[in-house]
């Protein structure tokens, strides 16, 4: 996504050294974590972030111009091994998670309106136990959905599971088992179909008693084929004085 950056922000990012921090914020069922890479608590944007940077790490925050979806892996070692019992309870799946990176000028302070947020969702939560735990929370972003398969099949029972009353794909199936015979209006009991005789009944796919109602028109004649009282030629029944062989 793109991102903006102050002037003051731009050009604490090209001092040498890079003194900056960076917050972590995931949206738990049960309420926000926020947290930075600092070694204490920070207060900033009104909020005090816990300082993880002892314990905690992440992987490389990458950004690709293409189609690939880098994911990014938060990590928090050598803590208590109650921590993975209450990260198992949390909601977590496809819930959102934004990151800031945060540079600090000469005194420590944050500067205002650091760059991101990096918007992801948070996706699995692998986990290691022994003396001590380990608890890692993998960030994905929404590009993983171009390789993920779509749930569910274009059909009416799943648009009802979906939007019950909706019925807008009610006669999918019949329409695309359905045979059309472009060209010819058939009338039940009606022999010949213009083509070289035979018996066509209509019937309406979703209504098998229904019967169109037959339409004389002038100039037709014979099996509902339209011929130019003229020529003899076919006309269009709608005009009877039309010849489709004279010249224009």
């Amino acid at each position: 996504m793109p991102r903006e950056l102050t002037g003051t922000v731009e050009a604490a990012f090209g001092a040498s050294p890079v003194r900056y921090l960076e917050f972590y914020e995931l949206d738990f069922a049960s309420g926000y974590l926020r947290v930075s890479n600092a070694s204490h608590d920070i207060d900033w944007n009104g909020i005090t972030w816990a300082g993880w940077g002892r314990v905690g790490g992440r992987t490389v925050m990458e950004e690709s111009g293409g189609f690939s979806a880098p994911q990014v892996t938060l990590t928090l070692s050598g803590v208590d091994t109650s921590i993975p019992a209450i990260a198992l309870g949390e909601q977590y799946r496809n819930r959102p998670a934004r990151i800031w990176v945060a540079p600090l000028d000469v005194d420590g302070t944050v500067l205002a309106d650091p760059a991101g947020p990096w918007l992801y969702r948070m996706d699995s939560m692998p986990m290691s136990l022994g003396e001590t735990a380990s608890v890692a929370v993998t960030l994905s972003t929404r590009e993983e959905d171009w390789d993920r398969a779509p749930g569910g099949r274009y059909n009416h029972q799943d648009q009802q599971a979906r939007f019950p009353g909706d019925r807008l794909l009610e006669y999918l199936d019949q329409q695309l088992n359905l045979t059309l015979n472009w060209g010819t209006v058939p009338v039940p009991g009606s022999t010949g179909s213009g083509s070289g005789g035979g018996t066509t009944q209509s019937t309406n796919p979703y209504n098998q008693n229904y019967a169109p109602a037959q339409v004389i028109l002038p100039g037709v004649t014979g099996a509902g084929t339209p011929v130019n009282p003229q020529s003899g030629q076919s006309s269009n029944p709608f005009n009877p004085n039309y010849n489709p062989l004279a010249p224009r």
